[in-house]
């Protein structure tokens, strides 16, 4: 008579196995969604790295956000804030894809000076879901 040892795996029932599988094809799938929205976000970035600069103006800026087809809008604070630079600003957001379970919206804002040129601009991403 000879016994095979047994091992963790042997020892594991055919409802448990499954529970582990679907598990690990989540987790698995969760890192996978997490690295395309990286990859999103990394395109939008380079976008704009490639063709907004510094010193731009408003009206170049506005060109190339409808030259991309990208929704923007203008906002002049009434009042002056603190940092004046920040109290004019041009808003600009790009839809994630809506058919996912959990979409990646990214907002920009562009800042400019007094005479109208562009002195930094700032991405934030917006997951929105169910």
């Amino acid at each position: 008579m000879s016994f095979a040892p047994q091992t963790a795996w042997s020892r594991l029932s055919p409802r448990r196995a499954i529970l582990l599988a679907v598990g690990l094809v989540i987790i698995f799938a969760a890192f996978l969604f997490q690295r395309r929205q990286d990859t999103h976000l990394r395109d939008v970035r380079e976008l704009l790295n490639a063709n907004i600069h510094q010193g731009m103006s408003r009206t170049e800026v506005e060109s190339f956000l409808d030259r991309q087809g990208i929704a923007h809008s203008y906002a002049a604070e009434k009042q002056e804030t603190k940092n004046p630079d920040r109290s004019r600003a041009e808003y600009a957001i790009i839809r994630g894809n809506p058919d996912k379970f959990v979409r990646a919206d990214y907002q920009i804002r562009f800042n400019f000076d007094s005479s109208g040129r562009l002195t930094s601009y700032s991405i934030q991403e917006h997951l929105t879901g169910p």
